[in-house]
């Protein structure tokens, strides 16, 4: 055997090969937001033991139903849900639509509460620009991927 040649065996703590170089130390590597990503990501994420299932009890099929049947026969005197924004829906409906043509994308968690003002949003502001607008209901438990997929004619 070679002097060059050895066994992985033979590599010492400081002779690593580059591939297994820790660069986030050092002074002169400047970390950009692609490497603290996957640098994040790599990490293993904090969870809680504290899950709201575990210290409530969930509702029997009768409280359900009972909970259920009083919502819906509320009177309209009762306020539903509304969607509130840190603006008027004029002004967060601008700053939707810029974030759109400077080619962002728009994500609203739990838009069930927002269904409403994202609808009046995509009829008022952007139907009237120019722009095509798709709707898919992601709640129906018979959609998936591939049937939300938009394919241009």
């Amino acid at each position: 055997m070679d002097s060059d040649q050895g066994s992985d065996g033979d590599i010492s703590e400081n002779e690593r090969p580059l591939n297994h170089l820790d660069t986030t130390n050092d002074p002169q590597f400047i970390q950009s937001s692609f490497d603290a990503y996957f640098h994040q990501a790599s990490s293993r994420s904090c969870t809680s033991a504290n899950v709201f299932s575990s210290r409530v009890l969930p509702l029997t099929q009768d409280e359900y139903n009972s909970a259920i049947t009083a919502y819906k026969t509320r009177s309209p005197s009762q306020p539903q849900t509304r969607w509130t924004g840190p603006h008027d829906t004029r002004t967060a409906f601008r700053r939707y639509a810029h974030e759109l043509e400077q080619g962002f994308n728009l994500l609203f968690y739990g838009s069930g509460s927002k269904r409403v003002v994202l609808n009046t949003f995509a009829t008022e502001c952007l139907a009237t620009r120019g722009h095509v607008v798709v709707v898919v209901d992601g709640f129906h438990p018979n959609t998936y991927s591939p049937q939300s997929s938009v394919f241009p004619a």
